[in-house]
């Protein structure tokens, strides 16, 4: 994932708190986007691809994060196996959420460029959750 510079000025879901005197990068702006994103996460109103693939962020921090998607109905291949999309699926969220912490939102928003994935092995529908940590 990388930060682009385009966001709607209207745009109130990421307000920011006055940038520090000479731009610097404060925890404080860190910590603040990571309340913000734990409120998005969270907010049953959101219809996104996490919530259509029942996408569970379990852990967000400064330099690390760890979500699950459950093996089911919603992301598996007609055969029972977990889709391979599914995987990527999961795998970009996680990097544009965390990429989403470091980021003035005021200015910047966070998207995906190019994702390349190889899957390792297989998983069955209802074997469990597949978890994956950045």
């Amino acid at each position: 994932s990388q930060s682009g510079s385009q966001q709607d000025a209207g745009d109130q879901r990421w307000p920011t708190a006055p940038a520090k005197a000479n731009g610097e990068k404060t925890m404080t702006r860190v910590n603040g986007n990571i309340e913000l994103l734990w409120k998005h996460i969270r907010d049953p109103e959101m219809e996104t691809l996490m919530s259509a693939l029942g996408i569970e962020v379990t852990y967000l921090g400064t330099d690390s994060m760890r979500a699950s998607m459950p093996v089911d109905g919603r992301t598996v291949q007609y055969y029972n196996m977990l889709h391979g999309g599914a995987s990527v699926a999961l795998a970009e969220t996680l990097a544009s959420c965390a990429g989403a912490v470091h980021i003035d939102h005021a200015t910047q928003v966070v998207v995906g460029l190019e994702i390349n994935a190889n899957h390792i092995r297989g998983v069955r529908k209802n074997e469990g959750k597949v978890w994956r940590y950045i």
